[in-house]
């Protein structure tokens, strides 16, 4: 159902120069490091991303808006629609218990400030990478919490590159989903609501987090991937179980197409040696996920998203 909005807000595009001049290569701007050329506008702000909106819009080009890329598998071939790269500094802004924050920053930037502010409520998401904005597409979470707790509201561009503000309950958040993710809407700024905590506890639970999710995850900045390729699934009575559990119990740990091999410490996290392909990665899932079908009749859903 699409997503209906609370108000519109005023917005005035500027005149720009042709930010898809250039085509690159789509493996610079993902994780999993594949990914063929395709028209690329890199832009750092909100502002900045209306404006590439805008452009495409006049231009009769397709676009699709990522973040840094942590979900992306492209493909090898590249895509012809234009990829705008939204990727911010800015510092988030604070008003009591209220941070509002450009979507284009790291989610890291985001818990490192309600750290800073001995605000609770974003510890579980340590360690998590991308952007702000992906995570909460993506409704990212862990340890039993998801980023959907603390939103409050966002703000989207529409097709038409109009700003709008959305209040949480049209957002139609679920496990690792949400309208902004079914409908492929890009975020522009994020409102979120924590609460009070005291500093030393919360750096505390930040930081064994990021050591425990060391030793589940590789570092992405080491070895190419995605993180966990397939979300949890539901069983027979409705309770969430381990994808990463279901594809050990099939022998899928260690399992190899080409360059692409489930990692050694989770059989739900694909990695490659930096030279893999699209197809390899693509191949191997699947591969994975037949398996998990035979073998409980459960159907594996992806969490990373296809870029083709």
């Amino acid at each position: 159902m699409p997503l209906e909005v609370e108000w519109q807000i005023s917005y005035k595009p500027r005149m720009v120069v042709n930010p898809f001049k250039e085509r690159k290569p789509l493996s610079g701007f993902t994780t999993f490091r594949i990914g063929g050329p395709a028209p690329i506008a890199e832009v750092s702000s909100p502002e900045e991303l209306l404006d590439a909106i805008g452009d495409a819009n006049s231009r009769g080009l397709d676009w699709i808006v990522i973040g840094h890329g942590s979900n992306i598998l492209a493909h090898d071939e590249g895509v012809d629609k234009g990829v705008i790269v939204f990727s911010d500094d800015s510092e988030p802004k604070l008003k009591d218990c209220i941070i509002e924050a450009s979507a284009g920053i790291p989610l890291a930037t985001l818990i490192d400030f309600s750290q800073l502010h001995s605000l609770s409520g974003l510890e579980n998401l340590a360690g998590i990478p991308g952007s702000l904005g992906g995570a909460i597409a993506g409704n990212a979470g862990a340890y039993g919490s998801s980023i959907s707790d603390c939103i409050y509201e966002i703000e989207i561009a529409t097709r038409k590159g109009n700003p709008l503000r959305i209040p949480k309950e049209k957002l139609s958040f679920s496990y690792r989903n949400s309208a902004i993710k079914r409908e492929r809407i890009p975020i522009l700024r994020a409102i979120l609501r924590l609460t009070v905590g005291e500093r030393s506890e919360i750096s505390e639970r930040i930081a064994e987090r990021i050591e425990d999710r060391k030793t589940k995850h590789p570092d992405y900045r080491v070895v190419p991937t995605a993180g966990s390729f397939f979300k949890n699934p539901l069983n027979s009575d409705g309770d969430r179980v381990a994808a990463g559990k279901l594809l050990d119990e099939c022998g899928c740990r260690g399992m190899r197409i080409g360059k692409a091999t489930t990692w050694h410490r989770h059989a739900n996290i694909i990695v490659t040696d930096g030279k893999s392909s699209y197809a390899e990665v693509r191949a191997l899932a699947t591969m994975m996920a037949e398996r998990v079908r035979e073998k409980f009749g459960i159907s594996l859903e992806n969490e990373v998203l296809f870029l083709i």
